[in-house]
């Protein structure tokens, strides 16, 4: 038993030196990335600094309850291994006048797993990058600094509006307390979004019946710079919607079904194209995905069974009393709300804007990921069931790869990204840095990596500090 004993313990010895081997060599590698682009621009001179401030996307910033000491329910070890039902959950209430008490916390600079010893890299080089030339990270509550790396601090989960208006009064902020004419905009996948969104209406509600008359943003900003934008929608939202996903993989708490089926924003970021949905050999299929009985009927997002139960029992916290064809009615016209609003939300990004020339974009993308740009749905003796990923339609019907599958970065495709980008030309040279607009072609393990990858984060560099005057 002793010798047992003595056996597990050097395991968990061994298991702990490995992450703090790992640990330890993550810093190392990422201080000589960093400490390699900054002398790249050490002989940049800056006379008058331009602040940058950065929006992030879906699942960028932590989720912290208030009423129970800001508990990380997102974001945070913490939350991955301590969570109780006691603590607000990430799915927003679908009764309408019942809020949702978490709120936004910090930047997810990196996800702590074993705090000190291993330790998620999310946007800490991005940070670590601009740190490392000169720019001071910086609280947007209290700007002080013009050569300052400010971060929006935003609920993610609610609508762009929202977003767009908290951006907008961000962007006030800076201006009137730094003194500065313009900023720069640094947007990440959704948050490129929220951008776009912002430079054509500012914090107006354009998309309502009662739609307020637009205040474009585009006269704030200097440069756009669009890291891996969606402003088509991704396929890869339908898989999200409807199964979940796990971002920090095994080790991290993961967004399940219901919590992403209850976030507007998440809906959003669907495409809506007409010809968007093919079935086994590759024939269009005529599918109205605006319409809530397409999604009843096929068990989709909160009508799917497991999805249902669980916000049912988050919304019998609220109304005991609640029965059960009055949740479906809830559900029903929470999704005709936001199927309806996130038509309008993606009509608007992808059309071509005025402004969309009047503010130099610098986009960020890659086409080296095999990317569905059609949705199969497929039919057998037990029902429709919908393949909205690539490795589903490598695994169960690879003769279709041909006809649905195009280059891009996992989540939109190359093609997508040229269509609804405004640019001059494209390149695959981190070192150009043109007057106009343009496209930088990178190679990126997948959508999520774009942000981190050498190529990306050398160009902002290069651009930041090369074009301030």
């Amino acid at each position: 038993m002793e010798e047992g004993h003595t056996n597990i313990f050097l395991w968990i010895i061994a298991i702990l030196a490995t992450f703090v081997a790992l640990a330890k060599y993550n810093l190392i590698t990422l201080h000589l990335r960093v400490e390699g682009r900054a002398r790249k621009v050490q002989k940049c001179k800056i006379s008058d600094p331009i602040p940058v401030l950065f929006v992030p996307g879906i699942l960028g910033t932590t989720l912290i309850d208030p009423q129970y000491n800001n508990f990380p329910v997102w974001g945070s070890y913490r939350g991955s291994f301590f969570y109780k039902e006691r603590y607000e959950d990430i799915d927003l209430p679908l009764i309408p006048g019942i809020e949702n008490r978490l709120r936004p916390g910090n930047i997810l600079w990196k996800f702590p797993v074993i705090p000190g010893l291993f330790e998620i890299p999310v946007f800490e080089e991005f940070s670590q990058t601009l740190k490392a030339s000169g720019y001071s990270l910086c609280n947007i509550e209290d700007p002080k600094v013009r050569l300052g790396f400010y971060c929006l601090l935003y609920d993610w989960r609610k609508d762009i509006v929202f977003a767009a208006r908290a951006l907008e009064q961000a962007v006030s902020k800076l201006q009137t307390e730094l003194g500065v004419e313009k900023i720069h905009l640094v947007g990440l996948s959704r948050g490129s979004n929220v951008v776009r969104y912002y430079l054509r209406y500012g914090g107006a509600d354009v998309l309502s019946d009662t739609s307020e008359e637009g205040r474009p943003g585009g006269q704030n900003v200097d440069t756009f710079f669009a890291v891996g934008v969606p402003f088509g929608g991704s396929l890869r939202t339908y898989y999200e919607i409807n199964w979940g996903f796990s971002p920090g993989g095994p080790i991290g708490r993961p967004i399940a079904p219901h919590h992403a089926s209850a976030c507007p924003a998440a809906y959003e970021l669907l495409r809506f194209d007409s010809d968007l949905i093919v079935n086994n050999k590759a024939q269009p299929i005529t599918l109205d995905l605006t319409d809530v009985a397409t999604w009843k009927t096929l068990n989709w997002g909160p009508f799917s069974p497991a999805a249902f139960e669980a916000l049912y029992k988050r919304a019998k916290l609220h109304v005991p009393g609640l029965g059960r064809a009055d949740m479906v009615s809830l559900v029903e016209m929470f999704l005709e709300k936001n199927l309806s609003h996130a038509r309008r939300v993606w009509e608007n990004l992808c059309k071509p804007h005025p402004m969309d020339d009047q503010v130099r974009t610098v986009t960020y993308t890659s086409q080296n990921r095999p990317t569905l740009h059609k949705l199969v749905l497929v039919s057998n003796g037990k029902g429709k069931r919908l393949l909205s990923t690539e490795r589903q339609v490598i695994r169960e019907l690879p003769e279709l790869i041909p006809k649905v599958f195009a280059p891009g970065d996992e989540y939109v495709t190359f093609n997508q990204v040229e269509k609804q980008s405004s640019y001059d030309h494209v390149t695959t040279d981190p070192n150009e840095i043109p007057d106009g607009s343009y496209i930088l072609v990178v190679h990126s393990r997948n959508h999520r990596e774009l942000i981190k990858t050498d190529q990306v984060l050398t160009n902002i560099l290069l651009n930041l500090l090369r074009r301030d005057p």
